[in-house]
């Protein structure tokens, strides 16, 4: 199922508050600091999305084997 562009950013929005991620100043649209560099609400979507799917791949495939 494939969501919308705006429902990634609120849900990148809630990472951010979740993960209490402060606002790098002078952005538009805002951007978050992270320990990988500043990151737009649907830059951070993308990049948790990402990882939790590739740790499922390696968890699952290491169960197969």
């Amino acid at each position: 199922m494939e969501i919308s562009e705006v429902a990634k950013i609120k849900i990148g929005e809630t990472i951010a508050e979740i993960l209490m991620l402060k606002e790098d100043k002078g952005y538009t649209p805002k951007r978050y600091k992270t320990t990988w560099g500043n990151k737009t609400a649907l830059g951070l979507y993308g990049t948790v999305k990402r990882l939790i799917e590739e740790n499922e791949k390696f968890y699952f495939e290491g169960l197969l084997k």
